[in-house]
């Protein structure tokens, strides 16, 4: 896995879910033939992984129908001198710290030999690693320790997958062991999912090395993870849909409109329903894998770890192992030199028992399904827990005047929403839309195709020919209107929200239900129906990654359209999203506020409970915290007041809260001076926002972000929102975010006129439906809803 330069709580058994027994400890089995002892099945194991990994990687980032273009279908080395990727090196680095500690590893081991064998090394020109090895390089020479230094956007990488075989070698026939052991190790660099993966592969490989059958093996994967995780959820779909075949596998787990393909949950998934479909073969389980793409190294390695440890080293196509020797350190220099055979005799000697951990005692072994310290059980229902029963909080009857303030204080009088502050939130949304650079290629989204492909190919000549500017008439001919300013895609997921404001008070749905009620139900409506469309998109595709939808959103958005066709419901639909970090919640977060003004509570939960459609953990705080803030400002709060409002929904150990307290801090000191807006742009730059990606979407940068600039203007919308723009890598939604916050504050006479008449108007660049909106007459009418 390589992008290069170029359901039961507290660890409870889950027999009656799975219809197995107890495989924390797997009795060894009678070998098949040629399968050999311990050592003949560790050897498969790790040299099986080297195969896959070698055998997979021309074919990652590959869609099916590319890899028959280019190969036909791929049934040996399609180059000419195979080697091993990241997920081999990687894999080497920790059996070799296994092998060192054992059983009495320990997280500070693993971040000490992260900063010995790779982060504190001059590594010279980038080699190459999957994201979720480069945001935890950067963590730790940042001088961030585990477990924050897991905190990056790829937590839930197959990093850890790629390289758990070793830990299921070394605990061979207890599959519980293996996954303890594989969470210490990937504490340092993952998290959730991305550790939830890592202890499948681990089981998987532990159980097979005791010489279980294939669907024991299946089972012991799936008893170390929550029920109600993505991976489990993942696992399962693939290893049920195995019998009919490569497309059904893929269609049950791929998720669509994502270009990375490092999700664990995804990898895992057809890792096993390869193996599943293969009854265990190795060559069949690889290759299956291979052609399938995606992440095929990492997926084809996985694979062929399963079918090693299952086969023994003797399974393996000679043709296969011939070419691979040593690591060649391309990704790990400190690991070149070392053998994947070596690995597995470390981890084996010659004198182990059947069970290689066999003579441990039965009490240093988890039960299985347990965690590790901090991890332990549903992440649905501890993050349910964390957030106050969060996407299912029970609704307060009545309407917001009834409902209690967070102090349990009485009812709070009704507020009614003034027109001034509607208009002041939907225009300074869409004005700090509009400014961003980002909306200028949302709004191109209409050009033409042919004008699309000339503006891409012409920018990459520009960077071939180190020319800085090549100004070009992409619009001969063509009516400009699609690039003059005008709001984008924030703004129109916002008016998308409004709609079910609205639906929810013109009497379609029952009064009785009370205000906050019929506003869930019209949400949940129109989210279902975005997901049939989507559902129809993806029945005409011949490829998940090839359906065309009928919309432009966020990968959040689009993965949990996607979760919501494919039959899951909130909040799995919002956790199971490789974006959902990201801010896509926070503007419709914002909208939301209008049916709770001034009870900032009820406008949070309100707004997760939309938010879990499509977010999970900091997605889902941003967008509490934006909804509050804003519900406060409509209810009277000044600037400070309604920061602060925001900040108490940012739970204090999460990367969002770090952030904005930071940030909100920063602002603060600046406060005092004339210019302290335009002076805390570039402290924000560097100490706030991410200069890992090339796009600054993750709400615990965006949302911090908009919160400081709307302390430090005293809510001036037009201090805020211009120093918003001059922080370039979150002028996606950083300014719509603190325009819409401002917007209130100073209401829409803070507006300079020239702006209200460019941003009143949606173009339908992101929703085509609502081309031709008026912001200001929807603004009127939203006011009417209280």
């Amino acid at each position: 896995m390589v992008q290069d330069s170029h359901g039961t709580a507290n660890g409870s058994r889950r027999d009656g879910r799975h219809g197995m027994a107890s495989v924390a400890c797997v009795p060894p089995a009678p070998a098949p033939d040629g399968a050999g002892g311990p050592r003949e099945r560790a050897r498969g194991a790790m040299l099986g992984l080297a195969v896959g990994d070698a055998l997979g990687a021309p074919a990652e980032n590959l869609k099916p129908s590319e890899i028959r273009r280019r190969w036909g279908r791929i049934t040996g080395y399609v180059v000419e001198h195979p080697a091993g990727t990241d997920d081999t090196e990687y894999a080497i680095f920790s059996g070799l710290l296994l092998a060192r500690h054992g059983s009495a590893l320990t997280v500070s081991h693993v971040e000490t030999a992260w900063h010995e064998w790779i982060a504190d090394l001059d590594e010279g020109p980038f080699r190459g690693a999957g994201f979720s090895e480069r945001g935890t390089l950067e963590n730790l020479r940042r001088g961030l320790a585990a477990p924050i230094s897991a905190q990056h956007r790829h937590a839930w990488s197959d990093g850890l997958a790629m390289r758990a075989a070793p830990f299921g070698v070394f605990a061979a026939g207890h599959p519980a062991e293996a996954a303890r052991l594989v969470a210490v190790d990937g504490t340092v660099s993952h998290d959730g999912e991305g550790i939830y993966g890592g202890q499948a592969v681990a089981a998987g490989v532990a159980a097979a090395m005791a010489g279980a059958p294939v669907a024991t093996v299946v089972a012991a994967a799936l008893a170390v993870v929550p029920y109600d995780s993505w991976t489990s959820r993942s696992l399962r779909r693939a290893v049920a849909a195995a019998h009919r075949g490569e497309r059904a596998v893929r269609s049950a787990v791929v998720v669509g409109g994502y270009p990375w393909t490092d999700l664990a949950p995804e990898a895992v998934g057809l890792a096993f329903g390869a193996y599943a479909a293969a009854g265990g073969d190795f060559a069949t389980a690889v290759l299956m894998a291979v052609n399938m793409g995606r992440d095929a190294d990492t997926t084809a390695a996985v694979a062929g770890a399963l079918a090693g440890a299952t086969c023994g080293a003797t399974a393996i196509p000679p043709e296969w192992t011939r070419p691979l020797g040593p690591a060649r350190g391309t990704c790990l220099p400190t690991m070149r030199g070392h053998h994947v055979l070596d690995i597995a005799d470390l981890l084996t000697p010659e004198t182990a028992p059947a069970t290689a951990v066999g003579s441990r005692p039965a009490e240093t072994f988890l039960a299985v399904g347990s965690r590790p310290a901090g991890r332990v059980g549903s992440p649905l229902l501890e993050r349910s827990r964390e957030l106050g029963e969060g996407w299912a909080q029970p609704e307060v009857p009545g309407n917001c005047a009834q409902a209690p303030s967070p102090s349990g204080a009485p009812g709070r009088s009704p507020v009614s929403l003034d027109r001034a502050q509607v208009e002041g939130l939907l225009l300074g949304l869409a004005a700090g839309d509009a400014a961003g650079w980002p909306a200028a290629r949302h709004r191109a989204a209409r050009m033409p195709d042919w004008t699309r492909r000339l503006t891409r190919e012409l920018d990459t000549f520009a960077e071939h020919n180190a020319t800085t500017t090549l100004p070009v008439p992409i619009a001969l001919n063509q009516p400009p209107e699609p690039l003059r300013l005008g709001p984008s895609d924030d703004a129109e997921w916002a008016a998308f929200t409004a709609e079910s404001v609205l639906t929810a008070a013109d009497g379609t749905l029952d009064p009785a239900l009370g205000r906050d009620r019929r506003t869930r139900a019209a949400l949940a409506v129109s989210w279902h129906t975005l997901a049939g469309e989507i559902a129809a998109a993806a029945a005409r595709a011949p490829e998940v990654e090839s359906a065309v939808l009928p919309l432009r959103a966020r990968i959040s958005v689009r993965a949990g359209l996607g979760n919501l066709a494919a039959g899951l419901a909130p909040p799995a639909t919002g956790h199971d999203n490789p974006h959902y970090f990201d801010d896509a919640a926070c503007v419709r977060a914002c909208v939301l506020a209008l049916v709770h003004p001034g009870d900032p509570e009820r406008a949070a939960a309100l707004a997760e409970f939309d938010a879990r459609y499509t977010q999970d953990g900091d997605g889902v705080h941003g967008a509490r915290a934006m909804a509050a803030a804003v519900a406060a400002a409509l209810g009277g709060a000044g600037p400070d007041d309604a920061v602060d409002t925001a900040l108490a929904q940012l739970p204090e150990h999460t990367e969002i809260g770090r952030n904005a307290r930071h940030a909100v801090k920063l602002a603060r000191a600046c406060a005092p001076a004339p210019d302290a807006t335009f002076a805390l742009v570039p402290l924000l730059e560097h100490e706030i926002v991410d200069h890992v990606y090339s796009y600054g979407i993750a709400a615990a940068e965006t949302v911090p972000v908009a919160l400081a600039l709307a302390a430090a203007a005293r809510g001036r919308v037009r201090e805020a929102v211009p120093a918003a723009v001059c922080l370039s890598r979150v002028a996606d939604s950083a300014p719509a975010l603190a325009g819409a916050l401002t917007g209130v504050l100073g209401t829409a006479a803070a507006l300079p006129d020239t702006w209200r008449a460019s941003c009143r108007t949606l173009s339908g660049c992101a929703l085509p439906r609502l081309a031709g909106t008026d912001l200001v007459e929807l603004a009127a009418h939203l006011t009417r809803t209280t």
